[in-house]
């Protein structure tokens, strides 16, 4: 589930098995990209000027120009591991990687393959740093690595932590964002700085299930298996709001670009399996 500037919330139907573009605020449904293999994407991303969509599909990621719905190419990565980790960097490239450590760049203009590295491992999370220069890796030994395109590791830093997952990079790419399971009901999402090796801020998150930052990294969203949906000022450090919501499970969140909004995909009850949508804002719009 993902937001586009100035364009409708992007959604996952499972029963239509297509990619729908939902404008909350006229309450319909303006286009769909069918021709999925039957279940839900692994991957939705969308460029940072949302004209560019990009959704795995098995071993392939299609890439498609959303005022057109046209299908620009399909991308691999290997012919056997479906990609788990994928994002745009700019409007210039594109990356993908699945969780064996394969990893590729391509360019948008014509999608060639500009980068690749192939780093066998076991992870629980992939980026690629802001410019291509180089990879951030989480193994599952609780590594959290910055790989050059080379194979070399330039940078290597612990989390004493039984499970740990990468959930995104900074804008500068200075700073990590991991979420931690230290056992004992010791849980929370540390943000580590990659020069000093330090957490330079943490934050509860125990039993989270779905987390989302905002693009400009100051705002962060939690939801936990309780269905509460909390609010942290990154800047601050201070969490501003809590809600308990009225669902069996939440499933994703999702902030827009501005930060003005947050989309909760959501099950209310086992008679939906489709489940629900909500839009939150951050103040009454006009």
């Amino acid at each position: 589930m993902a937001f586009a500037p100035f364009e409708p919330i992007l959604y996952h139907n499972g029963p239509r098995v297509a990619i729908e573009g939902y404008n909350f605020e006229a309450g319909e449904v303006v286009f769909q990209l069918p021709g999925f293999s039957g279940y839900s994407p692994l991957l939705l991303v969308l460029s940072d000027d949302g004209r560019l969509l990009a959704a795995e599909n098995g071993t392939e990621l299609g890439i498609w120009e959303l005022s057109t719905g046209d299908k620009l190419t399909s991308l691999r990565i290997a012919p056997v591991f479906s990609p788990f980790y994928a994002g745009f960097l700019g409007i210039d490239a594109f990356w993908a990687a699945d969780y064996t450590g394969n990893v590729a760049v391509w360019e948008t203009g014509n999608w060639d393959e500009t980068r690749r590295l192939d780093y066998w491992g076991n992870l629980n999370g992939v980026f690629v740093l802001p410019g291509s220069e180089a990879v951030a890796m989480l193994n599952r030994k609780g590594e959290l690595t910055i790989v050059n395109w080379n194979g070399e590791v330039a940078r290597s830093i612990p989390i004493s932590a039984q499970w740990s997952q990468l959930l995104g990079l900074s804008p500068e790419g200075n700073l990590a964002m991991v979420n931690t399971n230290a056992g004992l009901y010791n849980e929370e999402v540390q943000v580590l700085n990659f020069e000093t090796a330090e957490v330079s801020a943490s934050f509860p998150a125990q039993a989270a299930k779905a987390f989302a930052v905002s693009d400009d990294w100051h705002l962060l969203a939690i939801a936990d298996a309780r269905q509460i949906v909390r609010f942290i000022d990154l800047e601050s450090g201070q969490e501003f709001y809590g809600q308990e919501l009225n669902a069996l499970e939440i499933r994703q969140l999702a902030i827009s670009p501005d930060g003005d909004y947050l989309a909760v995909y959501l099950l209310r009850g086992f008679g939906n399996p489709e489940g629900w949508i909500q839009i939150w804002a951050r103040e009454p719009k006009p």
